[in-house]
């Protein structure tokens, strides 16, 4: 059995631990919510020099260039997300919405819902736990009559 041991792949598991502050800190940044120093004490974060907000906008536009093309994917997402919320705030309310509550609860669900998954899948493609070859926002054409 020797010879097996040989052949045998050796696999190295790399742990990176990242702070949760910083991954906060990715978020304020990579969503665009607000100006990051802004809301930055919000939170329960340190504002950020000149020069350190100059690079973590730097950081910042490298880990949105991997998301770009999921951007359709993503806007997709938030839209269902935003019709899915609106059905449930008005059945929970068991009124009719107003055209004017509809239009003002569907820009705080979508700002919630793009800033959410934006910041999910940026943070994750740096950290490495996802990739976006596992994910396809292209069209697929499905001949159903055939399967």
């Amino acid at each position: 059995m020797a010879w097996y041991n040989k052949r045998k792949k050796k696999f190295e598991i790399i742990s990176t631990e990242i702070p949760l502050s910083t991954m906060l800190r990715w978020y304020l940044y990579d969503t665009g919510l607000a100006p990051a120093n802004s809301l930055a004490e919000g939170v329960g974060l340190n504002r950020v020099s000149d020069e350190g907000d100059v690079k973590e906008k730097e950081d910042s536009d490298l880990r949105l260039s991997g998301i770009f093309e999921l951007m359709p994917f993503i806007d997709s997402i938030s839209d269902m997300s935003v019709s899915t919320m609106l059905a449930l705030q008005e059945s929970k309310t068991n009124n009719e919405m107003s055209e004017e509550e509809i239009e003002a609860s569907s820009v705080i669900y979508k700002a919630i819902s793009m800033s959410s998954l934006i910041g999910a899948l940026s943070i994750g493609l740096s950290l490495g736990i996802l990739e976006t070859a596992a994910i396809s926002s292209g069209r697929v054409d499905m001949d159903i009559d055939n399967e």
